[in-house]
Protein backbone atom coordinates (compact mmCIF):
# COMPACT_ATOMS: atom_id res chain seq x y z
CA UNK A 1 0.00 0.00 0.00
CA UNK A 2 2.83 2.41 0.92
CA UNK A 3 4.69 1.53 -2.28
CA UNK A 4 1.53 2.17 -4.31
CA UNK A 5 1.16 5.60 -2.69
CA UNK A 6 4.80 6.48 -3.33
CA UNK A 7 4.46 5.48 -6.99
CA UNK A 8 1.58 7.90 -7.42
CA UNK A 9 3.91 10.71 -6.41
CA UNK A 10 5.69 10.01 -9.70
CA UNK A 11 2.72 11.19 -11.76
CA UNK A 12 4.64 14.21 -13.16
CA UNK A 13 6.99 11.71 -14.80
CA UNK A 14 3.95 9.92 -16.20
CA UNK A 15 3.06 13.10 -18.09
CA UNK A 16 6.36 12.92 -19.96
CA UNK A 17 6.00 9.19 -20.53
CA UNK A 18 2.48 9.70 -21.89
CA UNK A 19 3.67 12.45 -24.25
CA UNK A 20 6.35 10.18 -25.71
CA UNK A 21 3.89 7.26 -26.09
CA UNK A 22 1.23 9.51 -27.66
CA UNK A 23 3.69 10.99 -30.13
CA UNK A 24 4.94 7.58 -31.17
CA UNK A 25 1.40 6.26 -31.67
CA UNK A 26 0.44 9.37 -33.65
CA UNK A 27 3.33 8.82 -36.06
CA UNK A 28 2.21 5.25 -36.67
CA UNK A 29 -1.49 6.17 -36.89
CA UNK A 30 -0.69 8.70 -39.64
CA UNK A 31 1.63 6.31 -41.47
CA UNK A 32 4.64 8.56 -40.81
CA UNK A 33 6.69 5.64 -39.52
CA UNK A 34 7.27 2.55 -41.68
CA UNK A 35 5.55 -0.73 -40.80
CA UNK A 36 6.84 -4.10 -42.00
CA UNK A 37 4.18 -6.48 -43.32
CA UNK A 38 5.14 -10.15 -43.30
CA UNK A 39 4.10 -12.45 -46.17
CA UNK A 40 2.24 -14.68 -43.67
CA UNK A 41 -0.32 -13.85 -40.94
CA UNK A 42 1.07 -12.37 -37.74
CA UNK A 43 -0.83 -12.57 -34.44
CA UNK A 44 0.21 -10.40 -31.52
CA UNK A 45 -0.50 -11.45 -27.93
CA UNK A 46 -0.09 -8.38 -25.76
CA UNK A 47 -1.37 -6.23 -22.95
CA UNK A 48 -1.69 -2.60 -22.00
CA UNK A 49 -0.24 -2.96 -18.50
CA UNK A 50 3.03 -4.22 -17.07
CA UNK A 51 2.82 -7.36 -14.99
CA UNK A 52 1.50 -10.80 -15.70
CA UNK A 53 -1.73 -11.08 -17.66
CA UNK A 54 -1.27 -14.72 -18.74
CA UNK A 55 0.16 -14.09 -22.20
CA UNK A 56 2.29 -17.25 -22.31
CA UNK A 57 -0.55 -19.77 -21.72
CA UNK A 58 -2.61 -17.88 -24.28
CA UNK A 59 0.20 -18.02 -26.83
CA UNK A 60 0.44 -21.75 -26.14
CA UNK A 61 -3.29 -22.05 -26.83
CA UNK A 62 -2.73 -20.38 -30.22
CA UNK A 63 0.23 -22.61 -31.09
CA UNK A 64 -1.74 -25.73 -30.20
CA UNK A 65 -4.78 -24.49 -32.16
CA UNK A 66 -2.82 -24.18 -35.39
CA UNK A 67 -0.71 -27.27 -34.80
CA UNK A 68 -3.87 -29.37 -34.35
CA UNK A 69 -4.89 -28.21 -37.83
CA UNK A 70 -1.63 -29.49 -39.35
CA UNK A 71 -0.25 -25.98 -39.71
CA UNK A 72 3.16 -24.74 -38.60
CA UNK A 73 3.10 -21.66 -36.37
CA UNK A 74 6.27 -20.05 -35.00
CA UNK A 75 6.69 -18.24 -31.70
CA UNK A 76 8.73 -15.02 -31.63
CA UNK A 77 9.61 -13.17 -28.44
CA UNK A 78 12.12 -10.54 -27.46
CA UNK A 79 13.14 -12.90 -24.65
CA UNK A 80 12.37 -10.64 -21.71
CA UNK A 81 15.00 -10.80 -18.95
CA UNK A 82 17.58 -12.73 -20.96
CA UNK A 83 21.24 -11.84 -20.65
CA UNK A 84 22.03 -12.53 -24.31
CA UNK A 85 21.53 -10.35 -27.38
CA UNK A 86 20.62 -10.87 -31.00
CA UNK A 87 18.45 -13.52 -32.59
CA UNK A 88 18.59 -17.01 -31.09
CA UNK A 89 16.72 -20.21 -31.85
CA UNK A 90 15.54 -21.88 -28.63
CA UNK A 91 16.28 -25.63 -28.73
CA UNK A 92 13.54 -27.86 -27.25
CA UNK A 93 16.06 -29.35 -24.81
CA UNK A 94 17.40 -25.96 -23.70
CA UNK A 95 17.84 -25.34 -19.99
CA UNK A 96 19.34 -21.84 -19.80
CA UNK A 97 16.60 -19.28 -19.27
CA UNK A 98 19.25 -16.56 -18.93
CA UNK A 99 19.99 -17.06 -22.65
CA UNK A 100 16.41 -17.13 -23.92
CA UNK A 101 14.07 -15.82 -21.23
CA UNK A 102 11.74 -17.99 -19.16
CA UNK A 103 8.69 -17.63 -21.42
CA UNK A 104 10.43 -18.65 -24.64
CA UNK A 105 12.14 -21.54 -22.85
CA UNK A 106 8.80 -22.80 -21.55
CA UNK A 107 7.23 -22.62 -25.01
CA UNK A 108 10.17 -24.38 -26.70
CA UNK A 109 10.08 -27.25 -24.21
CA UNK A 110 6.32 -27.64 -24.61
CA UNK A 111 6.32 -27.45 -28.43
CA UNK A 112 9.53 -29.24 -29.49
CA UNK A 113 8.45 -29.49 -33.14
CA UNK A 114 7.78 -25.77 -33.61
CA UNK A 115 10.30 -22.97 -34.20
CA UNK A 116 10.76 -20.73 -31.16
CA UNK A 117 12.94 -17.63 -31.57
CA UNK A 118 14.01 -14.70 -29.42
CA UNK A 119 15.02 -11.43 -31.05
CA UNK A 120 14.97 -7.79 -29.99
CA UNK A 121 14.24 -6.87 -33.60
CA UNK A 122 10.92 -8.58 -34.39
CA UNK A 123 11.10 -7.64 -38.08
CA UNK A 124 14.49 -9.33 -38.52
CA UNK A 125 13.26 -12.27 -36.47
CA UNK A 126 10.30 -12.79 -38.81
CA UNK A 127 12.45 -12.43 -41.91
CA UNK A 128 14.94 -15.00 -40.64
CA UNK A 129 12.16 -17.40 -39.66
CA UNK A 130 10.76 -17.17 -43.18
CA UNK A 131 14.14 -18.21 -44.60
CA UNK A 132 14.99 -20.96 -42.13
CA UNK A 133 11.64 -22.51 -41.12
CA UNK A 134 8.90 -21.36 -43.55
CA UNK A 135 6.14 -21.12 -40.90
CA UNK A 136 2.46 -20.63 -41.72
CA UNK A 137 1.86 -18.15 -38.88
CA UNK A 138 3.88 -15.98 -36.52
CA UNK A 139 2.79 -15.62 -32.89
CA UNK A 140 4.36 -12.42 -31.52
CA UNK A 141 4.69 -12.34 -27.76
CA UNK A 142 4.09 -9.09 -25.86
CA UNK A 143 3.85 -6.98 -28.99
CA UNK A 144 0.85 -4.62 -28.64
CA UNK A 145 3.24 -1.67 -28.31
CA UNK A 146 5.61 -3.02 -30.99
CA UNK A 147 4.03 -1.27 -33.95
CA UNK A 148 6.98 -1.65 -36.29
CA UNK A 149 5.43 -4.95 -37.48
CA UNK A 150 1.92 -5.22 -38.96
CA UNK A 151 -0.39 -7.63 -37.14
CA UNK A 152 -3.34 -9.41 -38.73
CA UNK A 153 -4.76 -9.94 -35.23
CA UNK A 154 -3.99 -7.85 -32.15
CA UNK A 155 -5.19 -9.85 -29.15
CA UNK A 156 -5.08 -8.07 -25.79
CA UNK A 157 -5.19 -9.79 -22.41
CA UNK A 158 -6.36 -8.06 -19.25
CA UNK A 159 -5.74 -9.31 -15.72
CA UNK A 160 -9.24 -9.50 -14.25
CA UNK A 161 -7.78 -9.03 -10.78
CA UNK A 162 -6.16 -5.73 -11.72
CA UNK A 163 -8.42 -3.96 -14.19
CA UNK A 164 -6.89 -0.91 -15.89
CA UNK A 165 -9.86 1.46 -15.70
CA UNK A 166 -8.48 3.46 -12.74
CA UNK A 167 -4.77 2.90 -13.37
CA UNK A 168 -2.15 5.50 -14.24
CA UNK A 169 0.57 5.57 -16.86
CA UNK A 170 4.09 4.43 -15.99
CA UNK A 171 5.91 5.08 -13.73
CA UNK A 172 3.13 6.24 -11.39
CA UNK A 173 0.93 3.33 -12.45
CA UNK A 174 1.16 0.19 -14.58
CA UNK A 175 -0.24 1.39 -17.91
CA UNK A 176 2.09 1.20 -20.89
CA UNK A 177 -0.15 3.54 -22.87
CA UNK A 178 -3.55 5.20 -22.52
CA UNK A 179 -6.61 2.98 -22.21
CA UNK A 180 -8.19 4.65 -25.24
CA UNK A 181 -5.58 2.91 -27.39
CA UNK A 182 -7.31 -0.40 -26.76
CA UNK A 183 -9.35 0.56 -29.84
CA UNK A 184 -6.40 -0.80 -31.86
CA UNK A 185 -7.08 -4.29 -30.49
CA UNK A 186 -8.84 -6.88 -32.61
CA UNK A 187 -10.14 -8.53 -29.44
CA UNK A 188 -9.89 -7.84 -25.71
CA UNK A 189 -9.81 -10.93 -23.50
CA UNK A 190 -10.25 -10.82 -19.73
CA UNK A 191 -8.00 -13.48 -18.21
CA UNK A 192 -7.34 -14.77 -14.68
CA UNK A 193 -11.02 -14.49 -13.74
CA UNK A 194 -10.91 -15.19 -9.97
CA UNK A 195 -14.54 -16.39 -9.83
CA UNK A 196 -16.44 -17.67 -12.90
CA UNK A 197 -19.62 -16.08 -11.51
CA UNK A 198 -18.16 -12.66 -12.26
CA UNK A 199 -18.73 -13.21 -15.98
CA UNK A 200 -22.48 -12.85 -15.31
CA UNK A 201 -22.07 -9.91 -12.92
CA UNK A 202 -23.21 -6.77 -14.75
CA UNK A 203 -21.58 -4.42 -12.22
CA UNK A 204 -18.21 -6.12 -12.66
CA UNK A 205 -18.46 -6.25 -16.44
CA UNK A 206 -19.18 -2.52 -16.53
CA UNK A 207 -15.64 -1.94 -15.23
CA UNK A 208 -14.18 -3.68 -18.28
CA UNK A 209 -13.46 -1.98 -21.61
CA UNK A 210 -16.73 -2.14 -23.55
CA UNK A 211 -15.18 -4.20 -26.35
CA UNK A 212 -14.14 -7.07 -24.04
CA UNK A 213 -15.37 -10.14 -25.92
CA UNK A 214 -13.93 -13.21 -24.20
CA UNK A 215 -13.28 -14.47 -20.68
CA UNK A 216 -10.89 -17.18 -19.52
CA UNK A 217 -8.74 -18.32 -16.63
CA UNK A 218 -5.72 -20.57 -16.19
CA UNK A 219 -6.66 -24.04 -14.99
CA UNK A 220 -4.30 -26.48 -13.33
CA UNK A 221 -3.46 -29.48 -15.49
CA UNK A 222 -0.60 -31.52 -13.98
CA UNK A 223 1.76 -31.55 -11.01
CA UNK A 224 5.19 -32.52 -12.29
CA UNK A 225 8.43 -33.17 -10.36
CA UNK A 226 11.66 -31.26 -10.84
CA UNK A 227 13.64 -34.51 -10.53
CA UNK A 228 12.91 -37.79 -12.32
CA UNK A 229 13.46 -39.72 -9.08
CA UNK A 230 10.04 -38.49 -7.93
CA UNK A 231 6.68 -39.46 -9.45
CA UNK A 232 4.07 -37.07 -10.87
CA UNK A 233 1.31 -36.39 -8.33
CA UNK A 234 -2.45 -35.87 -8.54
CA UNK A 235 -4.11 -32.50 -8.00
CA UNK A 236 -4.61 -31.84 -5.15
CA UNK A 237 -2.33 -33.77 -2.83
CA UNK A 238 -2.82 -34.43 0.90
CA UNK A 239 0.62 -33.12 1.88
CA UNK A 240 1.09 -29.59 3.19
CA UNK A 241 2.46 -27.27 0.50
CA UNK A 242 5.08 -24.55 0.52
CA UNK A 243 4.42 -22.41 -2.54
CA UNK A 244 6.82 -19.96 -4.16
CA UNK A 245 6.75 -17.96 -7.38
CA UNK A 246 8.25 -14.97 -9.13
CA UNK A 247 5.32 -13.62 -11.16
CA UNK A 248 3.63 -10.35 -11.90
CA UNK A 249 0.79 -11.49 -9.61
CA UNK A 250 2.01 -14.06 -7.10
CA UNK A 251 -1.13 -13.75 -4.99
CA UNK A 252 -3.28 -15.14 -7.81
CA UNK A 253 -1.10 -18.27 -8.05
CA UNK A 254 -1.36 -18.87 -4.30
CA UNK A 255 -5.11 -18.32 -4.49
CA UNK A 256 -5.37 -20.87 -7.30
CA UNK A 257 -3.52 -23.46 -5.25
CA UNK A 258 -6.02 -23.07 -2.42
CA UNK A 259 -8.97 -23.17 -4.80
CA UNK A 260 -7.64 -26.46 -6.19
CA UNK A 261 -7.54 -28.04 -2.74
CA UNK A 262 -3.87 -27.60 -1.82
CA UNK A 263 -3.16 -26.94 1.87
CA UNK A 264 -0.79 -24.00 1.94
CA UNK A 265 1.55 -24.08 4.92
CA UNK A 266 3.76 -21.21 3.72
CA UNK A 267 4.21 -18.93 0.70
CA UNK A 268 7.26 -17.11 -0.65
CA UNK A 269 6.77 -14.35 -3.22
CA UNK A 270 9.61 -13.12 -5.46
CA UNK A 271 9.70 -10.31 -8.07
CA UNK A 272 8.45 -10.97 -11.59
CA UNK A 273 10.96 -12.87 -13.78
CA UNK A 274 13.19 -13.39 -10.73
CA UNK A 275 16.38 -15.37 -11.35
CA UNK A 276 16.71 -17.69 -8.38
CA UNK A 277 19.94 -18.04 -6.42
CA UNK A 278 21.20 -20.58 -3.92
CA UNK A 279 20.22 -18.12 -1.22
CA UNK A 280 16.62 -18.31 -2.43
CA UNK A 281 16.65 -22.11 -2.42
CA UNK A 282 18.18 -22.10 1.05
CA UNK A 283 15.34 -19.87 2.19
CA UNK A 284 12.83 -22.31 0.72
CA UNK A 285 14.66 -25.22 2.37
CA UNK A 286 14.46 -23.45 5.73
CA UNK A 287 10.72 -23.01 5.24
CA UNK A 288 10.42 -26.76 4.62
CA UNK A 289 12.28 -27.52 7.84
CA UNK A 290 10.12 -25.13 9.82
CA UNK A 291 6.85 -26.54 8.45
CA UNK A 292 8.07 -30.10 9.06
CA UNK A 293 9.01 -29.36 12.67
CA UNK A 294 5.67 -27.69 13.39
CA UNK A 295 3.51 -30.28 11.64
CA UNK A 296 2.03 -33.52 12.91
CA UNK A 297 1.62 -34.67 9.29
CA UNK A 298 4.01 -37.55 8.61
CA UNK A 299 4.29 -36.59 4.93
CA UNK A 300 7.09 -34.13 4.10
CA UNK A 301 5.74 -30.88 2.68
CA UNK A 302 5.74 -30.40 -1.07
CA UNK A 303 7.41 -27.36 -2.58
CA UNK A 304 5.24 -26.17 -5.49
CA UNK A 305 5.85 -23.45 -8.05
CA UNK A 306 4.83 -22.50 -11.59
CA UNK A 307 6.16 -23.91 -14.84
CA UNK A 308 7.70 -20.54 -15.65
CA UNK A 309 9.60 -20.50 -12.35
CA UNK A 310 10.70 -24.08 -12.97
CA UNK A 311 12.18 -22.98 -16.31
CA UNK A 312 14.13 -20.23 -14.55
CA UNK A 313 15.57 -22.71 -12.06
CA UNK A 314 16.24 -25.44 -14.60
CA UNK A 315 19.63 -24.33 -15.87
CA UNK A 316 21.29 -23.77 -12.50
CA UNK A 317 24.18 -26.25 -12.07
CA UNK A 318 23.60 -26.38 -8.31
CA UNK A 319 19.91 -27.32 -8.55
CA UNK A 320 20.61 -31.05 -8.05
CA UNK A 321 21.91 -30.24 -4.59
CA UNK A 322 18.31 -29.64 -3.56
CA UNK A 323 16.93 -32.98 -4.75
CA UNK A 324 16.11 -33.79 -1.11
CA UNK A 325 13.25 -31.29 -1.45
CA UNK A 326 9.97 -32.46 -2.97
CA UNK A 327 10.10 -29.82 -5.69
CA UNK A 328 7.14 -29.76 -8.10
CA UNK A 329 5.67 -27.39 -10.66
CA UNK A 330 2.13 -26.96 -11.94
CA UNK A 331 1.33 -26.92 -15.64
CA UNK A 332 -1.74 -24.99 -16.74
CA UNK A 333 -4.10 -24.67 -19.68
CA UNK A 334 -6.78 -22.13 -20.52
CA UNK A 335 -10.29 -22.64 -19.19
CA UNK A 336 -12.71 -20.71 -21.37
CA UNK A 337 -15.71 -19.16 -19.62
CA UNK A 338 -17.15 -17.19 -22.53
CA UNK A 339 -16.10 -16.04 -25.98
CA UNK A 340 -13.96 -18.95 -27.12
CA UNK A 341 -16.05 -19.27 -30.30
CA UNK A 342 -15.44 -15.61 -31.10
CA UNK A 343 -11.67 -16.02 -30.72
CA UNK A 344 -11.72 -19.16 -32.86
CA UNK A 345 -13.66 -17.32 -35.57
CA UNK A 346 -10.91 -14.69 -35.66
CA UNK A 347 -8.27 -17.40 -35.96
CA UNK A 348 -10.24 -19.25 -38.61
CA UNK A 349 -10.42 -16.09 -40.71
CA UNK A 350 -6.67 -16.47 -41.25
CA UNK A 351 -6.70 -20.16 -42.13
CA UNK A 352 -6.28 -21.45 -45.68
CA UNK A 353 -9.79 -22.21 -47.08
CA UNK A 354 -9.44 -26.01 -47.04
CA UNK A 355 -8.13 -25.98 -43.46
CA UNK A 356 -10.89 -23.66 -42.20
Amino acid sequence: MILSYLRKLLWPLSLGYGLVADTRNLLYNRNLKPVYRAPIPVISVGNISVGGTGKTPFAEFLLAYFQERNLKPAYLSRGYGRKSKGMLMVPPDARQSYLYGDEALQVARKFPNLPVVVSEDRMKGIQQLMVTHHPDFIILDDAFQHRKVYRDLDLILLDANRLPHKDLLLPAGNLRERIRNLKRATAIIANKIPDPALVNDANWRNKLPEDTSAFCRPAFKELKPFFQSRPPLPIPTPQPVIAFSGLGNNAFFFQQLEENGFKLASTLAFPDHHFFSRKDLNKISEAVQQVSSNSTNLDAPLVVTTEKDFCRLLGNPWLDQYDHLALYYVTIELEWLEGKTHVEQLLNSLLPPKTA
